[in-house]
Order: structure tokens, then sequence, then C-alpha cells
């Protein structure tokens, strides 16, 4: 005995979920219906996580077969339920509760020693509802079995929460004489919104005992719609977690919601659209019988014909089931438990894949950014190293560019010291020779003059002389001798102009003098600012190539660290979209952008 046998029995004889809620059975309400609704569901949820091991519910001890309900659960410390739940069992709870389970275990017992039902020994055939949630498993297990027992919902969250089942019988021939019995056991709802997929699993291993000892005469796969990704991943737990590979030959999917299923051509027409449009189920509908029906509501104005659409449903699934007289019973049936503690969704190794691809990731970002750091450092070094280069040829440079213009100064000056000593020369030379021609031309002029003066005074002799001779006749010739002292204004008048003209060549030659010298100076300063401002573009430029190269080398060492980071993060990239079964980027083998191959993005 342990607590899954316990919770095996409570669910096939005592309790019934609906919605949230777990409540007693009808026929049992007699015995136990003052039991709380609220304990009676907190004490199923505590079992419930002791088998799935859910440490955020109070767990139950662990099973001993010697013990009493009283020595396993101490009333003065006996909480069910979710953790935050502190309220302690009222006595008629725990009474009632420690009465199931003494029922039970007296039931135990009672098989043990071969007081068994006789109804459990009939050959009974189970029927196995499996399906999506909302796809109607519990609305046909009420059609076949002709009564409202199990609750029907659309919704997206499963009405059933636990393994339910009921019993019913057929007759073969109108006397009654021979009568197959038939078990339909309906499920949790796959791919329940509020139970993740291994809790769901767990609740199908509950009808294990079942299939042990009585095997399965068919597994009914109900549909309704197009196949969902949740119905092909439940195919594969039925043949990979479930059951194992000869489950296909046990079972028939059944498509619900069709309004034709009397029509032949139709069902035809559905059963071939199905095998050609899912690839990925196309093995297995091809394996397995496919057939129709149609299991309206039992409300509204069409109830009446609703009904009769349901029997003459029940009628086409009962004589297909007359046909199916094989017992199912699985070989690793007895391993079912720790195949689903091993069971792994698609999404959850898809986690773990991506999580191995994130640490993969991080570690090549990680070595990606060692490698960056070293080529920042190799970069760094080797910029200084270019920066140091480029600090002694600069240096070098302005040295010798220095030495070359202080020997081209040196050089300036010598011939500009030599240009101004020839002009010197050539200017005392034209100096000397304009003196000479001066000295010349005075000598020429006093030469002249004394010649003149000499002429002059032989003039004067000759005129005191014609003076004394004409002083007798000066009262007679006084017009005479007005003409004769205008002439010698005159000549004076010649002689003052002769040696203003002299005076004006000397200050003239003065002035050529200084004038050429100011223009030999501003030649010299001209060239040499000249020099200067070459020399200045000279250096500029040699800069300016300079700074564009180490440019250059820096952009190019932009671009392939932007290349590297490139690949790895391109090859980690295709490696992630490789590991999606689906939900893959499109055009995802192009991977992602490439950096510019430009280097003035850079």
């Amino acid at each position: 005995m342990n607590w899954k046998e316990f919770k095996t029995w409570l669910d096939k004889n005592i309790i019934k979920s609906e919605e949230l809620t777990v409540k007693i059975r009808t026929e049992k309400r007699g015995e136990y219906g003052e039991l709380s609704t609220t304990t009676l569901t907190n004490f199923c949820d505590s079992l419930e996580a002791t088998l799935d091991n859910n440490t955020s519910y109070h767990l139950f001890p662990e099973f001993a077969e010697d013990k009493e309900f009283r020595g396993i659960f101490n009333y003065q410390n006996c909480f069910f339920g979710k953790k935050t739940n502190q309220e302690n069992t009222s006595r008629t709870d725990y009474d009632l509760l420690e009465k199931l389970f003494n029922e039970w275990k007296s039931t135990q017992i009672n098989n043990n020693n071969g007081n068994i039902n006789n109804n459990t020994t009939m050959n009974t055939r189970n029927i196995l509802l499996i399906g999506r949630t909302g796809s109607g498993k519990s609305t046909l297990a009420n059609v076949l079995m002709g009564e409202n027992r199990f609750t029907e919902s659309a919704k997206s969250i499963s009405a059933t929460k636990h393994v339910e089942e009921g019993v019913f019988e057929v007759d073969l021939d109108k006397e009654g004489n021979e009568k197959i019995r038939y078990r339909v056991i309906d499920t949790i709802g796959l791919g329940d919104t509020k139970m993740k997929p291994q809790g769901v699993l767990m609740r199908l291993a509950e009808m294990a005992d079942w299939v042990k000892e009585e095997g399965l005469n068919q597994i009914l796969f109900v549909n309704k719609g197009r196949f969902t990704k949740e119905e092909i991943e439940a195919y594969d737990l039925l043949s990979s977690i479930i059951f194992d590979k000869d489950v296909l030959k046990y079972t028939t999917v059944v498509r619900t919601g069709f309004p034709e299923f009397e029509d032949k051509e139709a069902c035809d027409d559905d059963r071939g659209s199905l095998r050609m449009e899912n690839a990925e189920l196309a093995h297995i509908l091809g394996a397995v019988n496919i057939i129709y029906v149609d299991n309206p509501p039992l409300k509204g104005r069409n109830a009446e014909t609703n009904k009769e659409i349901r029997e003459e449903s029940r009628k086409r699934i009962l004589t297909y089931l007359g046909k199916c007289r094989r017992t199912y019973r699985p070989e690793n049936i007895d391993t079912l438990e720790e195949r689903i503690q091993d069971y792994k969704t698609h999404e959850e190794k898809l986690k773990e894949k991506m999580k191995e691809l994130e640490q993969a990731r991080k570690q090549q970002e990680e070595e990606f950014r060692k490698q960056l750091a070293d080529l920042k450092e190799e970069q760094k070094r080797e910029l200084r190293e270019n920066t140091r280069k480029f600090e002694e040829e600069l240096h070098k440079t302005k040295v010798e560019g220095e030495e070359t213009l202080r020997k081209t100064v040196n050089k300036l000056e010598d011939d500009q010291k030599k240009k101004i000593n020839e002009l010197e020369e050539k200017n005392k030379e034209q100096l000397r020779q304009s003196e000479e021609r001066g000295k010349q031309e005075i000598k020429k002029v006093k030469d002249d003059q004394e010649r003149q003066n000499k002429a002059h005074q032989e003039d004067l002799r000759k005129q005191r002389k014609e003076t004394n001779k004409l002083q007798e006749q000066l009262n007679k010739k006084d017009e005479d001798n007005a003409k004769f002292l205008a002439a010698m204004e005159q000549n004076r008048i010649a002689e003052q102009a002769r040696q203003d003209r002299m005076e004006e060549q000397r200050q003239e030659f003065a002035r050529q003098e200084r004038r050429e010298k100011r223009e030999a100076d501003q030649k010299r300063l001209d060239a040499e600012t000249q020099w200067r401002k070459d020399e200045k573009i000279k250096e500029d430029n040699r800069r300016q190539e300079e700074a564009k190269r180490l440019e250059l080398e820096r952009k190019k060492a932009n671009m392939a660290a932007a290349w590297r980071k490139y690949e790895a993060d391109n090859k980690a990239y295709l490696e992630t979209q490789k590991s999606k079964w689906f939900g893959r980027d499109d055009n995802w083998q192009q991977g992602i952008s490439k950096p510019s191959s430009n280097l003035d993005d850079y």
C-alpha cells in the first residue's frame, strides 16, 4: 500500500472533480456528506503534490502500513493545501478523513485476502479517451455512457482534473443474454493552460493500474478542427512516454464536431485532406482508423434534434468498438512513472539547449572580450610605438629641418651679404665713378670757370680798358652802358644756374644710393620670409600625411575587430536558429547583417 494506491482508490470510488474543487460522489454523500469541500480539496491537492513532489503545498508524511491515520497525521499540526494555508483542520473533517483512510485500508486488506468484488473480475473492455483540452473528450464519454456522467467544458482549462471512469454495458442480443461491458476512462486534457505537461502526464499515470490488470481495448484520440502543436506532441507522448511503439495498432482518431459524419464521401474527403495536409502526422494518420461523429450540446431549441444526433454518433462508435476485440497490454507500463519523471517537453529541451548556447555565447563573448582587450592592448602598444617612432622621426625631421633651415639661412645670409657686399662694391664703384665724373665735371666746370674767369678777367680788363676808354664817352653812351650791365647780370644768373644743377646731381646720386640699398634689404627679407613659408607648408603637409596614415591604420583595426565580432555573433545566431524546431526567423540562413566594408564608416 502507498499514497498512489490511496489516490487511485479515492478517484475511483469516493471523489469527483468539478472545475477547481473536489467533491464527494453522489452515492457516497450519505457517509461523507458532512466533509467540507474546502478541506477535501486541500487534502487531495496535498496528496497530488506529494506524488508530484511539489513543495509549494503541505506534503503528506512518508506512508507506513503499520500506522493508523492518527499516527500519520497529528491533529494538533494537521494542515493541507498550499503552504500559505495555516488553518487547522476541524475535528469533524479530521474524523471523516480518518474514516476514509480506514475504509481504504480495509478494502486493500480484503483484496489481498481474495475478497474481490465480482464486478472487478468481469471481462471488461477499457476505452481510454485522450485529447486536447476542449476537443470534446468528456462529451464523447457522456455519449458513450448514454448519460451526463462527466463534466463537459469548451474552455482552455480542462474540466477534468483527474482520471475519471464510468462503466456501461451493451446488449448484443434482444434478450440480453450476451453483453459487452465497457469502462470509459476520461483523462485530463492535453495543453491545459493551468498545468505543466509533466503534471498532465502524472494525471495520466493514474490509469496505469487499469492498464496493468485489464489492458486497453481501444485508445480514442479525440480531435476537433485542425491539428495543433499540442496534439502532434500528444501523438509522440503516446508512443514514447505513455505506452510503446505498438500503441498505434490500438489507437483510433475520433473527429468530433463533424456535422457531415453520416456522409461517407465527406468523411473520405476529410481523411484524405488530413493525411495530405499534415506532413508531421502522415505516418500516424496512415496507420490508424479515423471515424467521425457529431456531439452537439443538449441545450437550446435544438436539444431534441441534437439528442438524436448524439444517439446516432453513439451507435456508430459502439458498432466500431464491437469489431475491436484485441486487448493492448504495454510491456513498459511498469516503468511509466520513471519515464514521466524523466520526460522533458520540447520547450524544456529547447530552453536547455538555449541555456547551453547562452553559456557558449557568454564563453565566446568572454573570449572575444579577452581577444578584443588583447587587440586593444596590442593596438595601444602599436600606437605608442608608432607615436614614439613618429615623435622620433618628427624630432629627427625637426632637427634636420632646423639644421637645413640654419644652413639655408646661413647660406641666404651669406648670399645676401655677398650680394650686399657686391651691391655695396657696385654702389661704391658707381659712387666712385659718379664722384670721379663729378670731380671731372667739377674740374671741367672749374676749368671752364677759370677759363671763363680768365676770359672774364680778360674781358674785365678789356672792359676796364674800354671803360677807361669809354669813360670819356660815358655821358655819350648811356644806352650802351645799360646793355652792358644787363649782359653782366645774365652772366651771373647763368653761373648760379650751373652751380644749382651740380648740387642737384650730387643729391640725386645720394638718393639713388639709399634707394638701391633699401631695395636690396627688402629683397633679402622677402626671400627669407618666402623660405620660411615654404618650409612651414612642407611641415604641415608631412604632418597631415602622417595623421592620414595613422587614421587609416585605426580604421583598418576597427574594421578587423567589427568583422571578428560579426563572425562570432553570426556563428552563434546560426547555431541558435538551427537548434529551433519552430519559430525560426525568416531568411535566417543569410545570418545577421554584415558590417560595412567601407573604411570611411569606421
